[in-house]
């Protein structure tokens, strides 16, 4: 299956498997509803799934002029930024809201949420439930500021969550320096007086890192030469030789390759890297301090023994509780694993 190319797309592209009774695999940007065995019947089923989960309202006749998963995205975007509403928290299962069995999982350093793609197409396959609702960066629409810190971050998140479930107790997760950014709402939710239940932390190291001031001003600017280079990584899976340097010929490229939606400027894909130079900013300054819960991290093979171990003793210190695991899965496909996805569903 190709990689949604953004959490639009990734929706739409659920609700049609869904709806059709196809696997997941089989769907990508190109699939059209009509050709994989959809009619006016289900097309209207169609706009009211969608209307539930993205809150767009696309009418019927622009899913019988535009119907693969790629042009009905583009319809929902148009219709979400016309609300100008800013969506942060997203269902990824089928759990009614306020339940408490949900895990909040807060986004990586793009801050999107596709690395969890894997583990949602092994829960359809198993038919296993899969409560988790995932936080995604603000900033990514192009209407509001990226956060500057952790901090920052952790108070949106925990109002974000309280307003999703009101009671406790909590399920936190976390991939990558998404982990650390649980951490913190973790606290900020103990703080407020709820029971975080537990928290999860996925290929998660702390920062020892401390940033030259030019350096921050670069990654925050969304011009660091490391932008560039985590932006060039996403050919780098479709073996597709990469020479060009200014962000429209990036996004040009991505473009010739179906790695975008078409509808993604020049400035919106540098917004995007500059929502990921500040989480890695916020990321490298933050240093976690005590947490009362239990911790659960899992690690993958990509992880050395030193940053192991050094994680491993932090997260003894400064928690109530801490189990750890390693598991046989690289960074980029850490959600693939069997015995991930079984931390994070359920029968």
């Amino acid at each position: 299956m190709s990689r949604p190319r953004d959490m639009v797309e990734y929706q739409v592209g659920n609700i049609i498997a869904e709806l059709l009774k196809l696997e997941p695999e089989r769907i990508n940007h190109d699939t059209d509803f009509f050709a994989s065995g959809g009619n006016s019947f289900l097309a209207g089923a169609l706009i009211g799934r969608i209307e539930r989960a993205l809150g767009a309202q696309v009418s019927l006749k622009e899913i019988l002029s535009k119907s693969t998963v790629a042009e009905i995205a583009v319809n929902c975007r148009r219709a979400i930024g016309a609300e100008n509403r800013e969506d942060l928290l997203f269902d990824l299962g089928d759990e009614p809201a306020g339940n408490t069995q949900n895990v909040f999982f807060v986004h990586g350093r793009s801050g999107e949420v596709y690395f969890l793609q894997p583990a949602i197409s092994l829960a359809r396959k198993t038919r296993r439930s899969f409560p988790v609702v995932a936080i995604r960066s603000r900033g990514l629409d192009g209407k509001h500021e990226p956060l500057q810190t952790i901090e920052q971050m952790a108070d949106l998140y925990a109002a974000k969550i309280v307003q999703h479930q009101p009671q406790g107790p909590y399920t936190l997760a976390g991939f990558c320096l998404g982990g650390m950014i649980a951490w913190a709402v973790a606290q900020r939710l103990i703080t407020r007086g709820s029971e975080v239940r537990e928290l999860l932390l996925f290929d998660t190291v702390p920062s020892d890192q401390a940033l030259q001031a030019s350096e921050k001003s670069l990654l925050v600017d969304g011009t660091h030469p490391l932008l560039e280079r985590l932006a060039k990584t996403h050919l780098s899976h479709s073996e597709t030789t990469f020479g060009v340097s200014t962000w429209a010929d990036i996004v040009a490229e991505f473009h010739e390759h179906s790695l975008l939606p078409l509808d993604v400027t020049p400035a919106h894909f540098q917004r995007r890297m500059q929502v990921t130079g500040r989480n890695l900013v916020a990321f490298l300054d933050y240093r976690p301090s005590k947490v009362d819960t239990k911790i659960r991290a899992v690690f993958g093979s990509s992880v050395d023994d030193q940053d192991r171990s050094a994680a491993t003793s932090t997260y003894r210190g400064l928690s109530r509780a801490a189990d750890f695991q390693t598991v046989d899965s690289e960074h980029g496909e850490f959600f693939a694993s069997e015995a991930v996805f079984k931390m994070l569903s359920k029968n």
